[in-house]
């Protein structure tokens, strides 16, 4: 008797099915994972939620964004040695997310299980932010751009 994966196992009426991924992780209408699956795994609950909640905290305006706002401004004063300046805007920092992390996983969890039944109905995932992997170049295309719209105003 071979060893088959799927339902056209060799064997016969005999053969059993053998899948690599728990039934929740197929199907579905774009063959993606069954939407109305709630379940976590644990690279989800260990990874994904915490770095989205890492990433409202720092964007959403009633959460930390003030601290970030003033971590920033004191970066650009200081520059390379902001790590060691700017310590009680980090404390502050801290502070902040050790307060409201908490407060947010659960809402950041449905907010997840929305996004990843969405993709696994339509297919289309959410669009992930990546940083410029050439930021001196798009600050010189940007000072340009800056020059010549002064040269032109003139």
């Amino acid at each position: 008797m071979g060893l088959g994966l799927g339902k056209h196992a060799p064997g016969g009426e005999n053969a059993h099915e053998i899948g690599v991924l728990p039934a929740s992780a197929g199907g579905g209408p774009k063959g993606l994972g069954d939407p109305k699956d709630m379940s976590l795994r644990s690279v989800e609950v260990n990874t994904i939620i915490p770095e989205l909640m890492r990433e409202r905290l720092r964007t959403e305006s009633h959460l930390c964004l003030t601290a970030w706002r003033l971590f920033g401004a004191c970066g650009k004063r200081h520059g390379g040695l902001s790590f060691y300046q700017c310590r009680e805007e980090i404390k502050g920092i801290k502070a902040c997310h050790h307060e409201k992390f908490d407060s947010i996983r659960d809402e950041t969890t449905e907010l997840y299980l929305m996004m990843r039944a969405k993709y696994r109905r339509t297919g289309i995932g959410h669009p992930i932010r990546r940083k410029e992997a050439n930021r001196d170049e798009w600050f010189t295309f940007e000072m340009a751009e800056a020059e010549r719209r002064l040269l032109n105003s003139t």
